[in-house]
C-alpha cells in the first residue's frame, strides 16, 4: 500500500537525503554547453587555479577572468577550480594524451583569435604543443592554430614554407618562447615603445629593451618577434614555437608576406608596403630555424604571455 499523507517511503528518503548531500558538498554548472565543477561553500577554500581541460587553450590560468575568457561561449567546455597548482594541472594531464590525439578529429571549426587554415606553401597544418613554467605557475596545451615556417631547403627559394615541422636531420626539439611589443600613447606624440621576449623565469635570455627608431606598437610587435625567432638561433636550436598575440605578425608572416613579395612589395590597394625593414629582417631570421607561430589571446592570464607583456612594458621606459 502507498504511504499514507505526510509519510516519506524509505527510498523517498533515501533520495531526499542524496539530493540533500549533493547539493551541500558539490555544484555542478551547467554553462553554455559546458561543465563547471567546484567545491561547495562548506569547503570555503579559496581557488587561486583554474584548470581549463577542454576550451578555447587547454591550460592552468591564475585568474578567473583568464580561465573565463578561454569557457565562456565554447561548446563542450570543462574546467575546474583548484586550491593548488598541482592538483589543477593534474587535472588537465589527466586528458591531454586523448585531447592531442583528438583534437584534430573534430569538425573544423575556428575560435577568436585562431585563422583559418590554407592549404598553400605559405601555411602549415595546426597542431598541440606543451610548455610549463614553476613561476608564475602555468601550464598549458595549446589548442589554436600554429603555423610551421622552415628555412628554406634551397637558396632559390628565400621564402618557402612547408607543412611539415622538421627538415632532413634537424633536431624535432622545439622550445616555446613568448614575444611581446607595446607601445605607450601609440599613434601619439611622445609614444614610448618596447619589446619584450620570455624565455622562462629567470632566463638569461629574457629581454626587456627599448624600441629603436619609430615608436609604434606594430614596429615593437615584429621587433620582439624577430629578438625572439634571433634568440632561438643564436642558442642553437633548430626549432622554436614563438607564441605571441599579435595577429598583426602571424599574418604577415605567415599569409601576406608571400603576396608582397610578388607584387614588388606593394599592397594589394598599391600602396608600399609598412614596416617593410622589420619584416625583411624578421624574415631572413626565419630562414636559418624551423619556425612555428602560434597566436595567444592577450591579457588573458596566459602566464607567458603576461611576463612578455611585463617586459615589453619596462622595456618602453628605458
Amino acid at each position: 500500500a502507498p504511504p499514507a499523507l505526510g509519510v516519506l517511503s524509505d527510498d523517498d528518503t533515501a533520495k531526499q537525503g542524496f539530493a540533500l548531500l549533493q547539493r551541500s558538498i558539490f555544484r555542478t554548472k551547467l554553462k553554455s554547453g559546458g561543465v563547471e565543477c567546484g567545491l561547495s561553500r562548506m569547503g570555503k577554500t579559496r581557488k587561486s587555479y583554474y584548470a581549463v581541460r577542454v576550451g578555447r587553450e587547454v591550460g592552468v590560468y591564475n585568474t578567473w577572468e583568464g580561465c573565463r575568457s578561454q569557457v565562456d561561449k565554447y561548446s563542450g567546455a570543462v574546467y575546474k577550480g583548484f586550491s593548488t597548482a598541482a592538483e589543477a594541472e593534474s587535472f588537465v594531464g589527466a586528458s591531454q594524451a586523448s585531447h592531442a590525439r583528438s583534437t584534430y578529429g573534430r569538425s573544423r571549426s575556428y575560435h577568436s583569435g585562431s585563422y583559418p587554415q590554407r592549404r598553400d606553401r605559405e601555411w602549415c597544418s595546426e597542431s598541440t604543443s606543451s610548455v610549463s613554467y614553476s613561476q608564475p605557475s602555468y601550464s598549458s596545451w595549446s589548442d589554436t592554430v600554429s603555423y610551421d615556417h622552415q628555412p628554406p631547403s634551397t637558396s632559390t627559394s628565400p621564402s618557402s614554407y612547408s607543412g611539415t615541422s622538421s627538415s632532413g636531420s634537424r633536431s624535432h626539439s622545439r622550445p616555446t618562447v613568448y614575444s611581446d611589443g607595446c607601445c605607450l600613447n601609440n599613434g601619439r606624440v611622445g609614444a614610448s615603445a618596447g619589446v619584450g621576449v620570455y624565455w622562462g623565469e629567470g632566463s638569461p635570455h629574457n629581454v626587456s629593451e627599448k624600441l629603436s627608431g619609430p615608436q609604434t606598437n606594430q614596429r615593437a610587435e615584429l621587433n620582439a618577434a624577430y629578438r625572439a625567432v634571433q634568440s632561438a638561433v643564436d642558442l642553437g636550436h633548430s626549432a622554436v614555437e614563438v607564441k605571441t598575440d599579435s595577429s598583426y605578425t602571424i599574418k604577415a608572416m605567415t599569409e601576406w608576406l608571400g603576396k608582397w613579395k610578388r607584387n614588388g612589395w606593394m599592397t594589394s590597394q598599391s600602396a608600399p608596403v609598412k614596416n617593410k625593414e622589420d619584416i625583411v629582417r624578421l624574415d631572413n631570421a626565419c630562414q636559418k630555424i624551423d619556425v612555428k607561430w602560434t597566436h595567444v589571446p592577450g591579457h588573458s592570464g596566459v602566464a607567458g604571455n603576461e611576463a612578455a607583456d611585463q617586459l615589453a612594458r619596462a622595456g618602453s621606459f628605458k
